[in-house]
Parts: C-alpha cells; sequence; structure tokens
C-alpha cells in the first residue's frame, strides 16, 4: 500500500492569481501527485503526493518549470536592496521609456524615429518577462493570461503599434505590484499571527536570569515575564500574579487577572504584573504556533465556489483565442482581437474567492475564531439552525451556589461556614461549589473531626459540638428532622427553576438551604436574539438532562426548541435528521463529549477550545474562548464572506462579458482594455480586503420565546441536578 506525503512549498514570482492555476496544473501532470493547491494570496503551494513514485526534486522542477521559484524563507531576510526591489525597477524603467515617447510626440521633440524607438523599447523591455513566462507556461503544456498578453504585445508590434505594446506591458507590470501591495492586506491579516511570539524570552536557569531565544525554552523552564511583556510558551504559574491581555490569543476584550497556578497562553501580554510560570508546552505546541499552524492550513482547504472559478478559468482561455481568432476572421480588425486578448484575463475571476477566503480567516483569527478553511467560511455562511449543547456551551457546566436562605438565627455567611465544613472532605461537585463560594466569601473552614457520605442523599460532619447535616430532604427524614412547609414550598419554586437545592441543619435543627445551579452563560441572551438577526430560522438546544431543568433553561435563554434526555448517539441522530429535513446545521458543543455531533453537522463549532488540541481537532470552527457572542460573530462574518465572494464572482463575470462585446464591437482600443483589466483586479481584491477590518455591529434586544419541550425516549439518563449528592 502506497503511502502519501504531504508538504508546503513557498514560491515566488506569481504576479497574479493565473499564475497559481498554472503552477496547479502544471504540478498535476506529474506522475505522482495526487493533489496540488496552490493559492497566489498566500504565496503557497500544498501537495499531496506518493513519495514512491515522485521525487520532492521533480515537484520542485514542476514548479520552476513554468518559470516560478522556489522562496527561500531564511535567506530573504538577507537579501540587498536592489534583490529586494528589482522587481520595481523594471516597471519604473518602461514607464520612464513610455513617458519619453509620448512627451516628445506631444511638445514635438526630436525625430519621429525617436519617439518609436523610445516605445519599442519600452514594449520589449516590458514585455521580455511576462513572454518569457508564456513560453514557460507553453512548454508546460498550459495557457495563461502571459501567453494571451504576450500574444497581444507581438501582434502590436507587428501592426507599428509601439505605444500600444509598451503601454499593454506597462499597465500589465504596473498592476501585478498594485495587485501584489493590495493581496499583501490580506496577508498581514495572517503574518500578524506570527508576530505574536517574542523572539527572546527571559528563563530562569542556575538561579540566574538569563535572555535567550524563544525557541530554546524547554519543558519544563521558568519563564518570567514582566509587564509589558509576551509569553512566550504556555505554562502553568508558580509564583506571582498578573493582568493579562489573552486578545491575540482568545479574541477576549478585557484583560484575564491569573495567579499561581493558573494556565498561560503564548502570544498573552502581561498590562500590570510579573510572573514566574513553568514551561509546558513549547515550539510548535504552544497555543499560538497550533493557531499559526491551523490557519494555514485553513490556506490549503479550498471553498467549493473556489474550486468551481478554477476549473472554469481552466478552460476560458482557449475559449477567448477562439473568439479573438472569430472575430478578427470576421471583422479583420487586428485591433479588437489584441484587445479581446487583453480584456478577457479571467485574473478577477480567479481572485473573486480567495482573497475573500483568507480576508476572512485572518480576520476571524484576529478575534479568537479559528475557521479551518474556505469550505467552512462557506459552509457557515449558508447555515439556517443553529443547535446548541447545553452543560459547558449555554451553561457553565459546573454547579455554582446561587443564592443561600436562612431560615434561623444564624446569619447566610454562617450558614455556608458550616455547609463548607461538612462538604470539606467531599470530592462531589455540589460539595466543590459549597466550598468555592466559601472561598469567595472569604471564610476560613476547619478541618472537620469526623465526615461521612451518604450516597446520592448528603453528608454529615461533627465540629467540636456541632453535628452538621448538609443534603436532601430524604437525609433529613431518615435522620428524624421533619421539612417545615414554609422551607418545603421554598425548596419547589428553587427545583422548578432548575436550582437543586441543599438542607443545612446544625444539632438536629435546620438552620437554612443552599441553592446551587449550573449557572447560565453571560451572553446566553443576547447571542440567541443576535443569532436569529442573522437569518437562523431554527434554534434548538440538545441535552442529556432532564426536560425540567432544560425547559427552565431555556426558556430564560429564549430557546424556543429542546430536546432532552438525549444519549450523545441520540444527538448525532437528531443532527443528521434536521439535516435529512433540508436544512444547513451548525452544531455548537464543548468539542470533546460532542465530538460525534459536531462531525455530523454542517458545521460544527467548538467553544472554549483555547488549550483543547481535541476541540480544536473535533470542530470545523474552534472558538478560543467561551464567549458566546463569538457565535453569532463567526456566523455574520462567514454571511459577510459569502456576500462579498458572490459580489466579486458577479462583478467579474459581468465585466468580462462587457469588456468582450466592447472589445469585439470596437469600443475600446488595447491600451484602454489593459488599463480597464487591471481596475476589475484592483477592485476585487480591495472588495475583499473590506472583511479585514469587519467587525460586528448592531446592539440585539431581548426577546421573550415559549420552548417546546421534546423528552427523548431514552430512559434512566437522568437529572444531572436533582440529586444532593
Amino acid at each position: 500500500m502506497n503511502v502519501t506525503k504531504k508538504i508546503t512549498i513557498p514560491i515566488k514570482g506569481m504576479h497574479c492569481a493565473d499564475c497559481a492555476l498554472n503552477i496547479e496544473r502544471s504540478l498535476q501532470h506529474l506522475t505522482g501527485v495526487v493533489s496540488a493547491d496552490v493559492s497566489y494570496v498566500s504565496g503557497m503551494a500544498t501537495i499531496v503526493f506518493d513519495p514512491s513514485q515522485v521525487a520532492l526534486e521533480t515537484i520542485k522542477g514542476g514548479i520552476r518549470r513554468p518559470g516560478y521559484k522556489i522562496r527561500e524563507v531564511e535567506k530573504e531576510i538577507k537579501l540587498s536592496f536592489r534583490e529586494r526591489y528589482s522587481e520595481h525597477f523594471l516597471p519604473a524603467i518602461v514607464g520612464l521609456l513610455l513617458l519619453l515617447s509620448w512627451v516628445f510626440t506631444w511638445w514635438k521633440i526630436g525625430p519621429d524615429w525617436l519617439k518609436l524607438v523610445f516605445a519599442f523599447a519600452g514594449a520589449v523591455l516590458g514585455g521580455y518577462p511576462i513572454l518569457k513566462n508564456a513560453v514557460s507556461t507553453l512548454i508546460s503544456l498550459n495557457l495563461n493570461v502571459n501567453v494571451l498578453v504576450s500574444t497581444a504585445i507581438i501582434a502590436s508590434l507587428a501592426i507599428g503599434e509601439y505605444k500600444a505594446a509598451a503601454t499593454v506591458a506597462f499597465i500589465m507590470l504596473l498592476g501585478e505590484l498594485l495587485e501584489e501591495y493590495t493581496v499583501g492586506k490580506t496577508r498581514r491579516a495572517i503574518s500578524e499571527l506570527v508576530e505574536l511570539r517574542p523572539h527572546t524570552a527571559t528563563v530562569l536557569r542556575s538561579g540566574k536570569e538569563i535572555e535567550i531565544e524563544t525557541d530554546l525554552i524547554e519543558e519544563g523552564d521558568t519563564v518570567i515575564v514582566k509587564s509589558g511583556g509576551r509569553v512566550p510558551v504556555d505554562g502553568i504559574i508558580i509564583s506571582g500574579d498578573a493582568s493579562l491581555n489573552q486578545a491575540p490569543v482568545t479574541g477576549e476584550s478585557m484583560p484575564v487577572e491569573k495567579k499561581k497556578g493558573d494556565t498561560v497562553y503564548s502570544g498573552s501580554i502581561s498590562e500590570v504584573g510579573t510572573i514566574h510560570f513553568k514551561a509546558t508546552k513549547v515550539g510548535g505546541q504552544t497555543t499560538i504556533a497550533r493557531i499559526i499552524k491551523l490557519v494555514e492550513e485553513a490556506q490549503e482547504n479550498k471553498a467549493p465556489i473556489q474550486r468551481l472559478t478554477d476549473r472554469y478559468a481552466a478552460w476560458f482561455i482557449p475559449i477567448i483565442i477562439v473568439v479573438a481568432v472569430g472575430v478578427y476572421y470576421f471583422t479583420g480588425d487586428i485591433r479588437r482581437a489584441i484587445t479581446i486578448l487583453i480584456v478577457a484575463c479571467p485574473c478577477a475571476l480567479v481572485l473573486a474567492t480567495p482573497t475573500a477566503v483568507i480576508a476572512g480567516i485572518g480576520s476571524a483569527a484576529r478575534r479568537g475564531i479559528m475557521i479551518k478553511g474556505g469550505a467552512y467560511l462557506e459552509a457557515a455562511g449558508r447555515v439556517n439552525t443553529l443547535i446548541l449543547d447545553k452543560t459547558g456551551t449555554l451553561t457553565k457546566g459546573h454547579p455554582q451556589v446561587v443564592a443561600v436562605y436562612s431560615f434561623s438565627k444564624y446569619k447566610k455567611i454562617e450558614i455556608l461556614r458550616l455547609a463548607a465544613t461538612a462538604q470539606k472532605r467531599s470530592e462531589h461537585p455540589l460539595a466543590r461549589a459549597v466550598m468555592e463560594k466559601a472561598k469567595e466569601s472569604g471564610i476560613d473552614v476547619p478541618e472537620p473531626d469526623d465526615f461521612h457520605v451518604y450516597r446520592g442523599k448528603g453528608v454529615s460532619a461533627r465540629l467540636g459540638k456541632n453535628n452538621i447535616i448538609i443534603g436532601s430532604r430524604g437525609l433529613l427524614l431518615e435522620k428524624g428532622i421533619g421539612v417545615p412547609r414554609k422551607i418545603d414550598a421554598l425548596m419547589k419554586k428553587r427545583e422548578n427553576a432548575a436550582e437543586t437545592v441543599l438542607i443545612v441543619a446544625n444539632n438536629m435543627w435546620i438552620c437554612g438551604v443552599i441553592s446551587v445551579s449550573d449557572v447560565i452563560r453571560e451572553g446566553a441572551i443576547q447571542t440567541v436574539t443576535t443569532v436569529r438577526q442573522t437569518g437562523i430560522k431554527r434554534v434548538i438546544m440538545l441535552t442529556g438532562d432532564n426536560p425540567r431543568t432544560a425547559y427552565s433553561i431555556a426558556s430564560e435563554i429564549g430557546i424556543d426548541e429542546v430536546k432532552a434526555d438525549l444519549l450523545p448517539e441520540d444527538k448525532v441522530h437528531e443532527v443528521k435528521q434536521y439535516i435529512r429535513e433540508g436544512y444547513n446545521v451548525a452544531m455548537v458543543g464543548d468539542g470533546i463529549n460532542d465530538a460525534p455531533a459536531l462531525a455530523a453537522a454542517n458545521v460544527g463549532i467548538a467553544m472554549g477550545a483555547v488549550g483543547s488540541e481535541v476541540a480544536i481537532e473535533a470542530a470545523d470552527i474552534a472558538l478560543m474562548s467561551d464567549d458566546l457572542t463569538k457565535i453569532p460573530a463567526a456566523i455574520k462574518l462567514s454571511h459577510r464572506a459569502l456576500n462579498i465572494i458572490r459580489q466579486n464572482l458577479f462583478f467579474a463575470v459581468v465585466f468580462n462579458a462587457a469588456m468582450i462585446y466592447s472589445a469585439a464591437q470596437g469600443r475600446v482600443t488595447p491600451v484602454l482594455g489593459a488599463i480597464l483589466h487591471q481596475i476589475s483586479s484592483l477592485v476585487v481584491i480591495l472588495n475583499s480586503v473590506r472583511l479585514v477590518g469587519f467587525r460586528r455591529s448592531g446592539k440585539p434586544k431581548n426577546a421573550q420565546y415559549q420552548p417546546i419541550v421534546s423528552k427523548s425516549k431514552k430512559k434512566g439518563h437522568g437529572d444531572c441536578c436533582g440529586h444532593a449528592h
């Protein structure tokens, strides 16, 4: 069995989107190459090949054959001024020669032959690199835009239109520079991620602070980051505290307070404070390195609409040559045929999708939204049904104390202290919720003298003369403690609101109750409302929780349809059922427990994926933080990207058709055709660049919805909050 290999090669010398298609076709002719995707926007070629059938050098030869070069990234840093700006010199020289030709004509300076010499020299100098590339392309048995332009330049020279030939060459060279500049804007949206990682870092070795290159940091090193410094690798704080700006990684707008034991991620900035942390992930394993890799791989994954336009463009050039010959045959006007060759180049069409995709992916990455490719950006733009997991997505995924009620002389803080004392040795999630609340309240919790667990009911503990019991009604009744109607009424009310109520008793008397719940995430209501405003028809919650809890949370958030009591396989079935019914489904989950459902959806969105390799692998879109508002932001961005792609394609097709028709009618000259051709490419690029600065806008209004609860037939997958222990 042959094993394929995937490599990524940076390419130098691509001047337009058609160059990328030319390289793709050259590589696809090689035996052993399974697939070749070349991105003009990123300047990278991704090739999947069989090493047993084709060597790496042969593949590189397939890139060089049409006239392109392998880009040596390391060597580019040491380029001389001449080498770095050589591509600017030729358009400048050609432009100067063309200008002299026109000036001598307008001002009637010098002999007529001198004007022609300037124009002829400009045409030859400017046309040489274009012709050279065209010849290389033809040798590779391919066609590209340079073949059309070279034909137009040679034909113009043959009929004595030296100025037209020079102008066409100059406009093409100048247009390539402008394209490179504007496309660079979309590239910078990606390259900014690389700059998030500092080149050097301060580490503690042999008791001394030393500065080393970030790449030399080893797992287990103690790294020091001071105020204003950037975290170089992932790690766990061992001393100090700081306010870290994690926006470059997670897109969070507010700094996060970090202290001993907390995890820090590479790329974060310490705004205030100094921390010492132990490096846990270095090199390519750090969060920022994985984000960069994810975004780079996303560029390889072409959107279906892009593959369609690529195939169209491959057939377009031969058709245009036939059209140009036909126009010359019927009109006898060689200028019309030349103009058709110039204006019909499909550069704008080929650029329409990739520029928007790269700009969209880069814009999303800066907001902590990792979109894994153009296919998923396009798919997210078509979503009309959003399915949300409850636990860990709409809720925080762990219980928290939401209220303390006193039914005795004890104050609320004293009731919490008694409860925490009894729960101190317990490992139950509800016990941890009580302990966390006690810690937040500044309570010093003593160690109990004795401790006992009543499985599924609660616990009891003894502290000096205090015999504390905390748990359910059933436990208190077993201990001979009755629950008054007043307390029972409060408990039922809180339980109907999907809360778990723990009764606290001391020395056979009820002191109070503590209400615990899996708290709804901040922004949940706003998120659901905003999602509806993006055009999502259905918003559905799937949960393994009981219908009562599901109903309560859905009612509060504003979700109009709920499926409860679901096992993981039931969630997958529900997702597939909606897809069969014709809906484009996005599934949002935590990326681990919901991995099967995420994979089954048209678009899988993982929440809080920062630091989680599993979450990133499971989803098509990974939200690096737990900020729910990133869900509508991702959908809005995808809608915007899809709209811009449609605008680009419409403009490119209509513009090309109009120019071909005008050229055939003799209404467009070769010079004007060259100018308009470059303008069409720039219009498409600049339209796509708008995505780089895309921002969310609009403030949603809260709305109320009456949920429809659908209970699964599965039994025994009960209430996750319905029992005290």
